[in-house]
């Protein structure tokens, strides 16, 4: 085992702690770590390495006919999506911009 500064233990903030395992759970890496002092194991998680990126939503379609928001999307084939209003019926195509060709 191999004795390590790091964070402060849970328990009783002791600096000096002992590495029992190194592991990956829910596909971040973690260490497992027994207190020196008060001899409770527990677990830290090194931050990541890099900030979470934001997810680019689209905006909602409205149908061009009756400019309804009540549309559902069909089907799928990026870029390309079709849709079908749910309240005149009417069916209709957008282009996805995020996976459209760049030119």
């Amino acid at each position: 085992m191999q004795k390590i500064e790091g964070p402060a233990c849970p328990k009783c903030g002791c600096m000096e702690s002992t590495l029992v395992r190194r592991c990956t759970e829910w596909g971040k890496p973690t260490e497992r770590r027994r207190c020196d002092h008060c001899r409770r194991v527990f677990t830290v998680q090194p931050p990541d390495p890099e900030p979470r990126k934001m997810v680019d939503y689209p905006l909602p379609i409205a149908c061009p006919r009756c400019d309804s928001y009540s549309v559902e999307t069909v089907t799928t084939r990026l870029p390309l999506r079709s849709h079908k209003c749910r309240d005149c019926g009417w069916s209709f195509q957008s282009v996805d911009r995020r996976h459209a060709a760049k030119s």
